[in-house]
Order: structure tokens, then sequence, then C-alpha cells
């Protein structure tokens, strides 16, 4: 399996560069990007990408290839999101917890602070929401 390798974000918060299977790689973006990792298998980033270049779907998980895997779409009005985007418009942050599970954070008007869920990497499944005020 290919991996990622010397990735490094740019000083503007702009892109990043790697190495995946000794090919050098680049993604830009308009605008500074919130948050990138890669991901624990290092097949793929984890990006949250600037609202104002992607809207409600700033979720993003990349490919070690530089292609999209998947765009993460907050669930507005579900049973387990009840929410609409007025209220919580977009991801804010997204890292690994101390259990290994990837977390991802919905931002949220002032009065109702802060929303997290589970990410599933391969499926970008989001479950497990829960209030992280």
């Amino acid at each position: 399996m290919c991996v990622i390798e010397e990735f490094r974000i740019f000083p503007n918060k702009k892109g990043f560069v790697w190495k995946f299977n000794g090919k050098d790689m680049k993604k830009k973006f308009q605008h500074p990007i919130h948050t990138v990792i890669e991901l624990n298998d290092k097949s793929g980033f984890a990006i949250i990408a600037n609202e104002k270049e992607y809207g409600s779907h700033n979720g993003l998980i990349l490919n070690g290839n530089g292609t999209l895997r998947l765009l993460l779409e907050i669930p507005f009005g579900t049973e387990q999101f009840p929410f609409n985007i007025y209220e919580f418009p977009c991801f804010c942050d997204i890292y690994y917890c101390s259990s290994g599970r990837l977390e991802i954070f919905i931002s949220g008007n002032n009065a109702l602070g802060i929303r997290a869920c589970t990410v599933d990497e391969k499926t970008g499944e989001l479950t497990n929401f829960h209030e992280t005020r």
C-alpha cells in the first residue's frame, strides 16, 4: 500500500505538499484551510477547508494521490442532527481522539455552541453526535 510521506502545510495555509508513491504532490486552495491531518493509515488526508470556498460541505477526505475520496455532509434536519444550516453552518475542526476515532466538529451559533461526531474515513458516515460545551 502506498503511504503519504514528507507532508508539509504552506505557511499561508492555502495548501500543502507531500510525497506519495515517490511522486511530489500538491493541493492548493483559494482560501486558508482550517485544518488538515494525515489519516492514521497514511492513505490520505482529512481536511476542514474554508467555508468561503466550500460552504457547509467544507469537510473533505482526500486520497493520498490527491483525488477526492469523500465530501462530508452535515445531516441537517435528521433525527441525529435536528438543526438547520443557519444554526450550524459548517465544520470547524477535525482530529483523532485518544481512542483512535476521527472526530469532526460542527460550529454553531453562539447560543448552540459546538457539536462533535465521529467520522468513518472510508464511507463518510457521521455518527455519535454530541454537544461539546
